[in-house]
């Protein structure tokens, strides 16, 4: 699915990351891969975290500022 901002994009990566979460519970494979310019979005980087504690896999690629 195609995520727009700023329209589709906050709620579709937060279904996204909480399903890989599920995923990861049930499964215990659960993997995330964040590539972008800069992450600021404290609500975003709490919600990485949580999937992080829960053992999900984080990977985070980030060009600028975290």
């Amino acid at each position: 699915r195609l995520l727009v901002s700023p329209n589709t994009l906050r709620p579709g990566l937060e279904r996204n990351i909480r399903a890989e979460i599920e995923r990861h519970k049930s499964e215990g494979n659960g993997r995330i891969i964040v590539k972008c310019n800069q992450l600021v979005d404290q609500d975003m980087i709490k919600l990485l975290y949580e999937a992080s504690q829960a053992g999900v896999k984080v990977d985070c690629l980030i060009r600028g500022i975290c």
